[in-house]
């Protein structure tokens, strides 16, 4: 239950004695709620008249506020009520009704509040009006009140038409908007009786007393001395946090608050001298030491356990935590000072005197004078709030036998006014204070700790009461007597050890309640403020001499440390376990690191399954850059954070990305410690992690060497070396690690040991300088000029010898670099044999070009690595040599195109060549202005220089980038770490970055490559087409300025958006980015030039095109677009679209042909704009450049529109042709407006400061700004197209319907399949390969399931297939209202001054006036819905019957033929429908031989109902046909079956689903009647045998309510709310749904489960709910089953056989009659009939022909004279007896019609009469039971003989059916 306000319990005895409390309950609350609250404040069963209600709070949410005596007015049920449906509102409800209570009609009890809540449909509630220009605008803009021209509303004033209506209206404007009464009826659904509270919302009760035990009753009269609890001994758990006990301020005015707070402090005062109380006081000043005595007292009296406070706003912005929902806030006095100015006598500053004038009286002067003043505030303890962890900031406390007690005894030695010492004190002190010799005696011998306890104690006495016994008595001044003095010492003393946390448990205060007695208030708070001033002193003082004694400390182990002998550099660093609540850890405990990692690692492994964790602390010792230090932090073991490193890791990446822990930092400690700890972490994370990953790999390597020579039994010599080699290896690498040195020996080869394999290699390298030599050439020359001959085979390896290792070679783009010159790297991965590449050595770093060179060479043979390496290394040599003076602004340093050509021996392309000649222009430019324009191409105007240096294989160098003023941040180069940060260095790269980075070669760069890509995309889409895949649109080259993620990530690169399918995406990778930057792009690209290529993935559709650019399958390749890029990418996608369709192949006629939308330009006044442009500027105007501003704004305008017509149905195409047409229009207006305002007054500048028109000025800057405001209302426009179509489906759409069958088809394969993936989770237990989900999809579905809070989640809830199953019912509905609506159609009529039409091509029903009506008929049809429409000239609304029902009330344009237009509309239907009867009828001749079509075919459907002229259960219930008619009715047609209700149903379940015909169910009917032949009188039937009887299966049906106002008290209702208000279950008011076979082993809870996730198919009804009727037929009998709120309740009263009774539901004659009050339904039931049905008389029509009853929820009317059965016939008697007086004979004479003769008429589609046909049945019923007993009645044909006599029948002759008596289809 969510809170809606709060009210205070609270005991009435307590209150009156002045005692605090109360307790605040939250509404809707429980009763056990109640009883605790009641609990709280002593109310119990014994004193009920102590209760009552002493306060009212509401809450952020329900802002509404009443006087709390209306609270106090009422009950306790009445306000959980109120609560409740409060709780059932959602946001507008909430808001609505706030306003009301604001406005205050029905806010004048509980009572009227309840009923409010339930009426919120009597208001209108506008929440963006807020005053009565608001409401003018509203009235006029929004709901189009009154139509005024545009012009005239400029002058209209808004204000006073706003004030008018709200006068009007009776409304008032609130905080949630305007609101006011409509009028609609106010129910009373509450009256104040208790019986009208539901049951569930009743909470009220007292709670019994507790009465204790007796022997509690004894140990509480003698209870023993407290014990120290005993070491292992369960400790009792800490407590939880007390709830506030608020004080209650009943006062408004601030002044009157404080005296209130001040009273109650005064109070508290006198209460706080009880022994508990007084130490809880205590307790809160030993943590609010610096409050005043005042709040101190506060929160003790409303929080005792509170331990730091701060304001609402304070937690949050400050310390990330939030106020929990609910707690209430403890009241203290905060300065709220106040300045004033008065008049003070002048004082001479230098000789501070009274300054006097000349006839000495005193100067005096105006002077500011602060004021004090205090207000009450609230805030609130940190138990009350949640959010972030608080970092430690309380005291220090000394625990076990006090730590650092040394420290703290020094401390209070300081702080100490006299000496103390130890001394042998005889007796029970512990100390004293000697006030002749002025020291302190401390007993020897006491444990530290009382040792300090003593000392405070006596410093206390020292402080306060020291005295000098040698002066006079007068001169000692007052001091306190003895006892007095005790309490303040023993209270000083307690106050600071609780700060300090020492044990105070031997404390007792039980003597101040008699020291306080008899005090005057004034002396008891002198005392405590005494208290509070003396142990804020003390504690402050000891902090600072403890925090001076541990800095010296800290400094002397500091010293300590330096002396310490000089650590070993080749050591692995250590783990020592500081704390650890494992059973695993020790404290103490040290481990090498790589051991402790991988024992962390296994036991927070081993703690995931249990629940908590361990805490562990630990301290890291180790040797970094030759300097010893450690590195301390905690792990809690079993919170899944994995390895020692692992965490520590994750913790610094963690507080490095959390913006709140910036912030907090930046708000509490200044911008240096947020900068501080940035480096510190980034340290942390970028040199210490990998330093100790490091470690951890050499300890592997060295174990594995260790273990190989441990077991080493097999080992050959060669492998003993190498593993020995590895050892010595690991041992060097530590030394270099630890010093800083990361560049480590290559690691020793196993082939470095071979003896046998190093003799090989000298032989063949013998050879190889003997065959050189014989050449005449070097070594060198001759393996470069590829003479080498190739290696000879190696000798077969001896067993047991090792093969030499394989190596591949890979080029990689170079992460760190952006420049030509170092833009890959080379590198050698080593292969294994289990197929994985391990990576080694880098080999080169340097251009595409040169690496590609270089990889041929390694992998043909012709160089080595080594050689490899020797090359990078001339060329570094190279690099770092003194380059000569540059001759341009780009650096000597090979990072230009042109010196990258020159270093790869290849000419620059004319790409290159271009932006070398740009970069030239900027060559005599300062630093920051070629930032500045490096800036321009990423969306910024200026920037800075910034280095950060690197780790890993790059560590010594530094990143150098440029961070922008819009917060992006662009790599522009790595350099040494030395040189990175110099201008020289910086000066070159940023010459570079200027090459490539400026806006005009960013521009001729996408001009370049578009050609290229263009032709790459023929190409590629043939191989697209020959592997039969989609083919791509190539669109646009773009560049990432990186507007869109702030990050250097993939800033400066290029790359190309496409389209597949119309749908568009971005395309980047390595290869495309460098060759279209460089100007490279190729239309044959090649692998090697997209080695890392770039991804196209659609969802079925992978580019898998090997040999061409865009050629993988990875998503990795794409970037997120930006609106700006998608609207030029949409742009140029229709472009070439509409270039494909034409003909001609000009690409310039692509924008120019495009007839989807055409635009209207309007004139613009050039002469106007001119003006204004001189009026302004010195400069000439330029013709004709308003009018192209103008046109930019409008074909913007059509490029929005012609992509908003893409995107929605065509439909919508001319509304957006309309929104274009009126943009383009008002904009022109609205600029030729702007030049005529700027014209008017000529700026200063243009006109000179003298007499210049200040005022006219003034006018103009205010007509200019109403201008702009209109320039922004016409950009509105833009918003309009933009949404135009995106909305729901409105029933004015001619395409409605159709769109619904589309979403509903939509919402139904939805359906199944969520059904078929719930069925197949249920039978597999997992998701993995199911058909219906893609991959995605089930991976997407496991993440949501394993989030879920359910304990059994599944992958779609119940709620989710009730949800889509309750839409797809309301999208039929309407498909059906719409298509009823379409068929039945509405016509128009005229009337006394104009016409009706009924215009249903735009849905509205339209009155057109001759002349203009007056206002009092413009008034009423706007109280009517209908709003006049200039483009049609005539008042409408929307066509539908409440349209027609409005016309009604309408008495100014009622037809001419006297009808209502309801009448009319139904009589136009019913000839509609009789003119569709008789059409088939006319041309027989065509329709012989021919199938009746469809379209004609009635609609049939059938209904069991139950048979009210049967008393036996065999013929219960009638299984009948009905005719759907045309005006919604339906029309009796044949009865089927007759039986058990069972059996009807069964049958009508097969009807439904096509099993069964018609003339099937009339043959078993026809079979059961020849089974049952009559019986003889007296004889019963006889039963059929076993035989013949059908097998009685077990089944179980499904019955729901029947639709309809009547059923509104039942749908949904728990049972027992049902018996409250008198209803029962009843089977008359159910519909049978379904009917199914009831397996064995079905529960009740298996049937609810099964009808609310996976009903089946042919389930027609709503999910299974409250209210649902299932019976269940079982071994022969039935039982009748009510779904309640929990579980079934059994109801066998829906089984018994009920008396039908009439309703006028089912005796409706089709007509309608209006009255004053409304429009009601005719029923033929007579007024007593009424009156037995439970209706009463309401009112009485205006002709008085009908009564009007009513039973709350519905009405009818009824004829008030009703006729008697033989008046239809009176005036044919009258004209028959002018002639003949023979027609009283015939009437009596005319034979009553039989129930045969009554059915036939029926089959033969005549129209009878029910009560005719009653009366008949009962009529035969009354003498069969008249015969003779011993006759036998003459034998009726078999049903058998009439069917075959009825299908005679029809054979000879077809008659067509006339409409027989109409009956509402529910």
């Amino acid at each position: 239950m969510s809170e809606t306000f709060s009210i205070l319990i609270d005991s009435r005895s307590r209150f009156e004695t002045g005692q605090p409390g109360g307790a605040w309950l939250s509404m809707p609350t429980t009763t056990e709620q109640l009883h605790a609250a009641m609990k709280s404040v002593g109310i119990t069963a014994e004193n009920p008249q102590d209760f009552f209600i002493n306060g009212f709070s509401n809450t952020e949410q329900y802002p509404f506020d009443v006087p709390l005596s209306v609270i106090q007015e009422s009950t306790i049920d009445e306000l959980n009520y109120l609560g409740k449906l409060l709780e059932m509102q959602g946001d507008e409800d909430r808001n609505k009704f706030t306003a009301a209570v604001t406005l205050g009609e029905h806010a004048g009890s509980v009572k009227d509040l309840i009923n409010l809540a339930q009426n919120l449909d009597c208001y209108w509630i506008y929440p963006t009006v807020r005053t009565e220009a608001d409401y003018g605008y509203f009235l006029i803009d929004e709901l189009d009140e009154l139509e005024l021209p545009e012009e005239a509303k400029k002058y209209f004033k808004y204000e006073e038409y706003g004030r008018d209506a709200v006068l009007k209206d009776r409304g008032q404007f609130t905080d949630q908007g305007y609101i006011y009464n409509n009028g609609n009826t106010f129910s009373q659904w509450y009256n104040g009786r208790e019986n009208d509270i539901p049951k569930e919302y009743k909470v009220m009760s007292f709670p019994e007393p507790e009465h204790p035990t007796p022997d509690k009753l004894e140990k509480d009269e003698a209870a023993p001395e407290q014990e120290e609890p005993q070491p292992g001994t369960q400790q009792e758990p800490p407590p939880q946090p007390r709830p506030v006990n608020p004080i209650i301020l009943t006062a408004d005015k601030p002044a009157e608050k404080i005296k209130e707070i001040t009273d109650r402090l005064e109070q508290g005062i006198t209460d706080l001298f009880d022994s508990e109380r007084y130490k809880e006081y205590l307790q809160v000043m030993s943590k609010f030491h610096n409050y005043s005595f005042n709040n101190t007292l506060l929160i003790a009296m409303q929080k005792p356990d509170a331990s730091l406070i701060a304001g609402f706003n304070a937690w949050k912005n400050n310390f990330g935590r939030n106020v929990m929902r609910g707690e209430k806030g403890i009241r203290i006095l905060a300065p709220s000072p106040y300045k004033i100015r008065q008049e003070v006598e002048k004082k001479d500053p230098q000789t501070g005197k009274t300054v006097t004038d000349s006839n000495g009286k005193p100067v005096m002067e105006t002077k500011e004078i602060q004021i004090p003043a205090y207000k009450v505030v609230a805030v609130f303890d940190v138990s009350q709030t949640e959010g972030r962890e608080l970092p430690a900031i309380g005291a220090n406390e000394l625990t076990g036998d006090v730590e650092q007690y040394e420290d703290f005894f020094a401390a209070l030695e300081k702080t100490s006014p006299v000496p103390m010492g130890f001394e042998k004190i005889e007796g029970t002190a512990h100390g004293y204070y000697h006030l002749e010799e002025k020291r302190i005696a401390i007993d020897e011998g006491m444990s530290e700790l009382q040792n300090l306890k003593t000392a405070i104690h006596e410093i206390a006495h020292a402080k306060l009461h020291d005295i000098d016994l040698n002066a006079p008595q007068e001169e000692q001044g007052d001091r306190p007597d003895r006892r007095t003095r005790e309490v303040q010492a023993e209270s000083i003393a307690y106050t600071v050890c609780q700060h300090y946390g020492l044990d105070t448990s031997d404390y007792s205060f039980g003597y101040v309640a008699g020291w306080s007695s008899g005090r005057e208030l004034a002396e008891l708070k002198t005392s405590l403020e005494t208290i509070r001033t003396t142990a804020a002193e003390i504690i402050n003082t000891i902090d600072g001499h403890f925090a001076e004694l541990q800095k010296a400390r800290e400094a002397q182990k500091a010293q300590e440390a330096e002396k310490e002998p000089t650590p070993d550099l080749s050591a692995e660093p250590t783990v020592t376990i500081l704390y650890s609540e494992s059973p695993q850890l020790r404290e103490g405990d040290t481990f090498p690191l790589s051991r402790a990692n991988a024992l962390i690692e296994a036991i927070d492994e081993a703690n995931l399954a249990s629940p908590g964790y361990d805490k562990t602390e630990f301290r890291i010792n180790y040797v970094m850059n030759g300097i010893p230090d450690h590195y301390e932090g905690r792990q809690d073991l079993g919170d899944g954070e994995g390895a020692l490193i692992d965490h520590i890791e994750k913790y610094h990446t963690y507080y490095a990305n959390n913006p709140d822990w910036d912030n907090y930092l930046l708000q509490h400690e200044g911008k240096e410690a947020l900068e501080a700890d940035k480096e510190h972490r980034a340290m942390l994370l970028n040199e210490f992690i990998p330093y100790l990953k490091l470690h951890c790999n050499l300890s592997e390597m060295e174990r594995i060497a260790g273990e190989a020579l441990q077991n080493g039994d097999n080992l050959t010599p060669t492998e003993t070396a190498y593993h020995t080699a590895m050892q010595a290896y690991v041992a060097e690498c530590r030394g270099l690690v630890n010093q800083g040195e990361y560049s480590l020996p290559p690691v020793p080869q196993l082939k470095d040991f071979d003896v046998e394999l190093a003799a090989y290699k000298e032989h063949v390298k013998e050879e190889i300088a003997q065959e050189a030599a014989a050449a005449g050439m070097t070594v060198e020359e001759y393996a470069a000029n590829g003479y080498e001959p190739y290696a000879a085979p190696e000798p077969e390896a001896v067993q047991g010898e090792p093969a030499a290792p394989e190596f591949i070679y890979k080029m990689e783009a170079n992460p760190r670099s952006e420049n030509i010159n170092d833009r890959f790297f080379l590198q050698a991965y080593e292969k294994e044999e289990i197929g994985k590449a391990i990576p080694r050595d880098v080999l080169f770093v340097g251009t595409p070009e040169k690496c590609r060179e270089l990889l041929g060479k390694l992998e043909a043979g012709e160089l080595t690595q080594e050689q490899v390496k020797e090359i990078f290394a001339q060329a570094q040599e190279a690099q770092t040599a003194e380059p000569q003076e540059p001759k341009s602004p780009i650096s000597e340093k090979t990072d230009t195109p042109e010196q990258a050509g020159q270093t790869a021996d290849k000419p620059l392309t004319d790409l290159q060549k271009k932006a070398v000649e740009i970069a030239k222009r900027y060559e005599a430019l300062p630093l920051q202005d070629k930032i500045g324009i490096v800036a321009q191409a990423f969306g910024g105007t200026e920037g800075k220089i910034e280095t950060s240096p690197c780790t890993g294989k790059w560590r010594g160098t530094s990143d150098i980038s440029i961070k922008f003023d819009n917060g992006a941040s662009l790599f522009i180069g790595n350099h040494r770490t030395p040189q990175a940060k110099t201008a020289k260095v910086q000066t070159e790269y940023v010459n570079a970055a200027l090459v490539r980075y400026n806006p005009e070669i960013i521009a001729a760069t996408k001009e370049a490559a578009i050609t290229a890509l263009r032709t790459r995309e023929t190409k590629d889409n043939e191989i697209a087409a020959q592997k039969g895949l989609k083919p791509y649109t190539l669109l646009n080259v773009e560049f990432n300025d990186g507007t869109d993620e702030k990050s250097g990530g993939h800033m400066g690169w290029y790359y190309v958006t496409l389209a597949v399918d119309d749908k568009i995406c971005s395309h980047i990778e390595t290869g495309l980015n460098y060759a279209i930057s460089d100007g490279k792009v190729s239309e044959n690209p090649t692998r090697e030039d997209y080695f890392t290529a770039g991804a196209l993935k659609e969802t079925d559709v992978d580019y898998v095109f090997n040999n061409v650019g865009f050629s993988s399958t990875s998503d990795l390749y794409s970037l997120p677009i930006s609106e700006e890029v998608r609207e030029r990418a949409e742009k140029t996608l229709a472009e070439r679209n509409g270039a494909q369709t034409e003909k001609a192949p000009d690409p310039q006629s692509h924008t120019a042909e495009q007839p989807e939308t055409s635009v209207t330009y309007y004139q613009i006044n050039e002469n106007a704009a001119r003006r204004a442009k001189e009026a302004i500027s010195f400069s000439d105007y330029k013709p004709g450049s308003a009018t192209a501003e103008y046109r930019h704004y409008v074909d913007e305008a059509a490029e929005l529109a012609a992509r908003q017509k893409k995107r929605v149905d065509p439909s919508f195409h001319e509304r957006i042709d309309g929104l274009l047409d009126a943009y383009a229009r008002k904009l022109a207006a609205n600029m030729n407006k702007g030049y005529e305002i700027t014209a008017r007054v000529p700026s200063v500048m243009i006109a000179g400061g003298s007499n210049f028109p200040v005022r006219k000025k003034e006018k103009q800057n205010a007509a200019a700004d109403k201008n702009m405001q209109e320039f922004t209302e016409i950009q509105g426009l833009l918003d309009k197209i933009r949404s135009t179509g995106m909305g729901g489906i409105s029933a004015d759409d001619p395409n409605a319907v159709s769109k619904l069958e589309s979403k509903l088809a939509k919402l139904e394969a939805l359906q199944e399949t969520m059904k078929a993936v719930n069925a197949y989770y249920r039978k597999h237990k997992t998701l993995d390969g199911c058909p219906h989900l893609s991959p995605e999809q089930i991976e997407k579905m496991k993440a949501s399931m394993s989030g879920s809070w359910r304990g059994n989640p599944k992958p779609f809830e119940s709620y989710e297939l009730s949800n889509n199953n309750a839409e797809i019912h309301r999208l039929k509905d309407r498909i059906t209202a719409l298509t009823r609506r379409k068929e039945l159609g509405y016509v128009g009529w005229e009337f006394d001054g104009g016409r009706v039409e009924a215009n249903t091509a735009d849905n509205r029903l339209q009155i057109f006036f001759d002349e203009k009506p007056d206002k009092e008929i413009r008034e009423e049809l706007k109280g009517n819905g209908f709003r006049y429409a200039p483009s049609a000239e005539a008042w409408q609304r929307q066509l539908n019957d409440n349209a027609i029902y409005a016309a009604d009330r309408i008495k100014c344009i009622q037809p001419l033929t006297g009808e209502s237009p309801t009448e009319l509309q139904k009589r136009a239907r019913q000839e509609a429908a009789a003119q569709k009867e008789a059409a088939p009828e006319q041309p027989q001749e065509e329709t012989q031989g021919a199938e009746p079509e469809k379209a004609a075919t009635p609609e049939i459907f059938y209904k069991v109902r139950q048979n009210p002229y049967s008393d036996s259960p065999e013929n219960s219930y009638i299984l009948q046909e009905y005719v759907a008619q045309d005006n919604g009715m339906a029309k009796l047609g044949d009865i089927l079956y007759k039986g058990t209700p069972e059996k009807c149903r069964e049958l009508l379940g097969k009807l439904e689903t096509g099993e069964l015909t018609q003339g099937d169910v009339k043959e078993l009917y026809a079979k059961a009647q020849e089974a049952q032949p009559a019986a003889e009188p007296g004889q019963e039937t006889p039963k059929p045998t076993a035989t013949e009887k059908e097998p009685d299966k077990d089944t179980f049906s499904i019955y729901q309510l029947k639709d309809g106002d009547g059923m509104r008290d039942y749908h949904f209702e728990p049972y027992d709310r049902l018996q409250a208000a008198g209803l029962s279950v009843e089977a008359a008011n159910y519909n049978l749904i379904y009917t199914a076979e009831l397996t064995p082993g079905t529960s009740l809870e298996d049937i609810y489960t099964r009808f609310n996730i996976d009903h089946p198919k042919d389930f027609r009804g709503h999910s299974l709910s409250v209210s649902d009727i299932v019976v269940l037929h079982q071994n022969g009998e039935d039982t009748a089953h009510y779904v309640d709120s929990f579980g079934y309740k059994e109801v066998p009263e829906f089984l018994q056989e009920q008396t039908p009774q009439l309703t006028p539901d089912s005796r409706m004659t089709g007509e309608q009659i209006r009255t004053p009050r409304g429009s009601f339904s005719v029923t033929d039931m007579t007024a007593e009939q009424m009156r037995e049905a439970g209706y009463g008389l309401h009112h009485t029509s205006e002709d008085g022909k009908y009564l009007i009853m009513g039973n709350g929820t519905q009405a009818f009317a009824i004829a008030a004279e009703q006729p008697e059965k033989v008046n239809p016939l009176k005036h044919v008697e009258d004209t028959i007896e002018q002639n003949d007086n023979n027609f009283d004979g015939i009437i009596n004479n005319t034979p009553t019609p039989t129930a045969d003769e009554l059915e036939a008429k029926a089959r033969s589609g005549e129209q009878i009469s029910l009560a005719e046909y009653a009366t008949a049945l009962k009529a035969e019923k009354e003498q069969g039971k008249k015969a003779e007993p011993g006759k036998k009645p003459e034998k009726k044909p078999s049903i058998r003989a009439q069917l075959r006599a009825d299908k005679e029948r029809a054979a000879q002759k077809k008659q067509a059916r006339s409409k027989s008596q109409d009956l509402e289809r529910s």
